[in-house]
């Protein structure tokens, strides 16, 4: 199993990729937090928080292209979420859908998701998926939540890797001609063998001593390096909210 579309870039050495999970972690929440709550956010604002954002992703040596196909992939769901909004507005003869609250509102909503998101898989693509989880137990995250979490991650790989052996097999014996009868098929024949593997990895992870705890070789110390730097990434957002 060789997906790693998630934290491929994970194992860059980059200044972002050298600072703390924790601090990461506590930046990352802490900006979304801070986009989500504005009052407002202008067209400005948008620009000054995008620069930033491009910087640090320019700083992580994490290739762009990797940030905008990421984007595209959740983009529809924010379109979605941002017409709803959109169409809230009631429309009268004086007051145009497009015009007005509807329209700002849905230009608030996706500046805001695409700072969140973009946020979020800069975190994940300068981040191992492991540290996360380790630093989510050390903030006292229930640890159900966290092995929830950790087998989600494993299991997403599980399910790739299970449907392109299947669409491989479905290739060779169909020609490359698919119909609703070779889709249902292959879904039930992914379904199967995941479950099937899924015991097989989880019966293999309890032989190998795991109780349900992440462990990681590598411990972490927040120091008081990480306060200076949150509280300076703290000073900067707030200086470009005020600009």
């Amino acid at each position: 199993m060789k997906h790693h579309f998630i934290d491929r870039y994970s194992g860059l050495n980059s200044l972002i990729h050298r600072q703390n999970t924790k601090l990461k972690l506590l930046i990352a929440i802490g900006f979304i937090v801070f986009v989500i709550s504005l009052p407002r956010i202008d067209i400005q604002d948008f620009v000054l928080f995008q620069i930033f954002l491009l910087v640090l992703i320019l700083l992580s040596k994490v290739p762009v292209m990797h940030f905008v196909k990421n984007y595209l992939v959740l983009l529809p769901f924010i379109l979605l979420a941002g017409l709803s909004t959109l169409l809230s507005v009631p429309r009268t003869a004086y007051r145009p859908i497009l015009n007005g609250t509807g329209l700002h509102s849905f230009l608030a909503l996706l500046a805001r998701s695409t700072l969140s998101v973009e946020t979020i898989i800069l975190l994940v693509s300068t981040t191992r998926f492991d540290d996360i989880l380790k630093a989510l137990r050390d903030f006292r995250v229930p640890s159900l939540l966290v092995s929830i979490l950790s087998f989600i991650y494993r299991y997403i790989f599980l399910i790739v890797d299970e449907f392109l052996r299947t669409r491989i097999a479905a290739v060779t014996r169909s020609n490359g001609r698919f119909g609703p009868r070779t889709w249902a098929q292959m879904a039930s024949n992914i379904l199967l063998r995941s479950i099937e593997r899924g015991e097989m990895i989880y019966i293999s992870m309890k032989a190998r001593g795991f109780h349900g705890e992440v462990k990681t070789l590598r411990e972490e110390v927040f120091g008081a390096k990480e306060w200076f730097i949150m509280a300076a990434f703290a000073a900067t957002i707030w200086l470009l909210w005020k600009i």
